[in-house]
């Protein structure tokens, strides 16, 4: 029954980061690095360069060698780092959840993305292209 109840909570999570982001998307960014500490109307200024991605489980947001495709925060819900090691095998580096960017070393570095990032769940993912 924990497992059950640990879905419970996280789509319970997921609903009201949903929620929070009809309402204050702003917010959502204020207590993540490297967002932390900007006020809120320079956050306002930059809400409109991200874009909201709602992905299930086993969808990637990107796979190792990737072309960049930018900066992304977890909103809501668990996400899987993996390496590609030779002879297809696959290596957990990290698990993430809300709150964790993923990306910028790709995004400040140029290139492509060291490692492949899968969601576990349901997932709330902001965006901030490479353009942006």
């Amino acid at each position: 029954m924990p497992e059950l109840a640990t879905r419970s909570s996280n789509v319970a999570d997921l609903a009201q980061a949903r929620q929070r982001r009809r309402t204050h998307p702003v917010p959502l960014l204020s207590g993540v690095a490297p967002f932390d500490g900007i006020n809120e109307d320079d956050l306002a200024l930059l809400e409109p360069a991200f874009r909201c991605v709602e992905l299930g489980r086993g969808d990637l947001l990107w796979r190792q060698g990737d072309a960049c495709k930018g900066l992304a925060v977890l909103i809501a819900g668990e996400a899987q780092v993996c390496r590609q090691l030779p002879g297809e095998r696959e290596i957990e580096l990290a698990r993430l959840g809300p709150g964790s960017v993923l990306g910028e070393i790709a995004l400040l570095g140029g290139g492509g993305h060291s490692a492949t990032v899968r969601c576990l769940g349901p997932c709330s993912v902001l965006l901030l292209s490479r353009a942006e």
